[in-house]
């Protein structure tokens, strides 16, 4: 989040018999208070067009200055001072997770607009941002939601033609009103429909994984699926939904829970439909924490994730930043772009099915055990070809003051930088904060260390420099890890290694700068 510019002159909330606070929007005549900061905003109009309500475009305006929230695919930060009815809004930061292209437009659209942000105002709870062109935002009021049909939710097989599973054998159902179905049955499948209130049903083309549960189960799978593909027709009844076609489909309302999802790894064996091979190395893992960690196939990834019954959400996810030849890092960016778009997630023994608001659907199994991640980079050779760096010789044990002062980036991930590139500095003060430049963008945050144990909090890319792309790939490669940073050592030649636990092959190593 960039660092704030000023303090805006703003009150905690509004009331509607007080219009003349200075720093929030003006009220217009309300019977209750509305309260303005520090509450979560959802835009329902951008620029005269009603929005739907997911994936959802929002905005905090913090009493620290400080603007933040999501355009619908990824998380941004801002600053925001106001004086009256004048709104200012800083250049954002953003993650840069890709998502659908519709999506992603009405999310460019927005960042563009709320940077362009020239004042605002308050009718009953709604507010309203205009921009300099003219423009306008509409935050709170109404959204555009489909009309939810009864058969959307997440169900659990219970007979096909009047058959039950075989023992040990879960099918799942998850139909969403967008009108996208998938789930899991020995194998991972989805596909599309068309559904009407009357009670039409028809299945678009079934996509499915192809592996053998043993001829039992799938032979019930065959018969599951070719049921559902002929569906002609479905019905609800007291927690039951039946779907009609060449065998009738009867299901019961089933839901997930956060205990069967956390405590064990779960890699990855198929995305969108499309079996991996055993080695691609995806993995997550569900904390008690309410962390999700892993690896994306090249890289280490981390971020929060929250459980609400059968939905599951994810994200912002922060990651390492190697490159594994193109067709690992179209993988891993596909992956991570699925899993912060999770809405909802279904267990069957040792298999996870997570669906997500971008259809690409993940399914996950524990019964290979986990798998280890590749994590040799290729990339491209710089000229003239860098050197290794040698890693330095611990020194002891470290104390505060043996950090404090600048230092000058010489290493990254264990090779050497050429003169010239990256020119990244720290600076640690005798305060417990540190800053610097990262090569194209200031940073900032807090620092603690006992012994070589190094905590960094609140790390912080403070502006929003413009520079080449090589350099904002690397920089975006160090701002990535630094969040995680949790060992320091000083070496024998009295440079300084700066080193994560959460990705043990990557980090930094420093000279003294002053």
């Amino acid at each position: 989040m960039p660092t704030m510019r000023r303090a805006p002159r703003a009150l905690l909330s509004i009331l509607a018999a007080a219009p003349f606070l200075v720093g929030v929007p003006t009220l217009a005549q309300s019977p209750a208070p509305v309260q303005v900061l520090d509450v979560e905003w959802t835009l329902t109009q951008l620029d005269g067009e009603t929005l739907p309500a997911d994936p959802a475009i929002t905005a905090t305006f913090a009493t620290s200055g400080a603007l933040s929230g999501s355009g619908g695919c990824n998380q941004y930060n801002a600053t925001w001072t106001s004086d009256g009815t004048q709104l200012t809004v800083s250049e954002l930061f953003s993650t840069f997770m890709a998502c659908s292209e519709e999506i992603d437009a009405r999310e460019q659209r927005y960042f563009t607009l709320i940077q362009d942000a020239a004042s605002w105002s308050l009718e009953g709870s709604a507010i309203t941002v205009t921009t300099n062109s003219g423009a306008t935002l509409v935050f709170g009021g109404e959204t555009a939601t489909p009309d939810a049909l009864g058969l959307v939710g997440d169900w659990t097989l219970a007979t096909v033609g009047g058959q039950a599973p075989p023992a040990g054998m879960t099918v799942t159902l998850s139909i969403a009103a967008e009108g996208t179905l998938g789930g899991e049955a020995c194998n991972v499948y989805n596909a599309g429909y068309t559904a009407t209130e009357t009670g039409d049903l028809t299945v678009d083309p079934i996509m499915a994984t192809v592996r053998s549960c043993g001829d039992e189960q799938d032979a019930f799978e065959s018969a599951y699926l070719d049921g559902l593909q002929s569906a002609t027709g479905w019905g609800t009844q007291g927690g039951e939904l039946t779907i009609f076609g060449t065998a009738e489909l009867v299901f019961g309302d089933g839901s997930a829970t956060d205990a069967s999802l956390t405590g064990q790894e779960w890699s990855l064996v198929s995305i969108g439909g499309a079996p991996l091979p055993a080695d691609a190395g995806v993995t997550a893992s569900f904390g008690e924490d309410g962390s999700v960690t892993g690896s994306g196939g090249c890289n280490r990834y981390r971020g929060p994730y929250a459980v609400d019954g059968e939905s599951l959400s994810a994200g912002p996810l922060v990651s390492t930043r190697m490159s594994c030849g193109a067709t690992a890092d179209d993988l891993e960016r596909t992956y991570l772009g699925a899993l912060e778009a999770a809405v909802g997630f279904a267990i069957s023994g040792t298999d996870l099915v997570i669906s997500t608001s971008n259809d690409v659907t993940l399914g996950f199994s524990t019964s290979s055990g986990p798998v280890e991640p590749t994590e040799t980079p290729v990339t491209s050779t710089p000229s003239p070809e860098p050197s290794v760096a040698a890693t330095p010789v611990p020194s002891g044990a470290v104390v505060a003051g043996d950090i404090v002062g600048s230092w000058k980036l010489t290493s990254y991930a264990g090779t050497a930088l050429p003169g010239g590139m990256l020119n990244i500095d720290i600076t640690f003060a005798e305060d417990g904060t540190f800053g610097g430049f990262g090569g194209c963008n200031d940073f900032s945050g807090e620092w603690a260390l006992e012994g070589t144990k190094l905590s960094v909090s609140g790390f912080t890319p403070a502006t929003s420099g413009t520079c080449d792309q090589m350099t904002a790939g690397l920089e975006q490669g160090f701002f990535g890890l630094m969040p995680f940073i949790d060992t320091a050592v000083i070496g024998a030649d009295g440079s300084l290694s700066l080193a994560s636990s959460f990705a043990p092959q990557q980090g930094f190593v420093f000279a003294r700068g002053d």
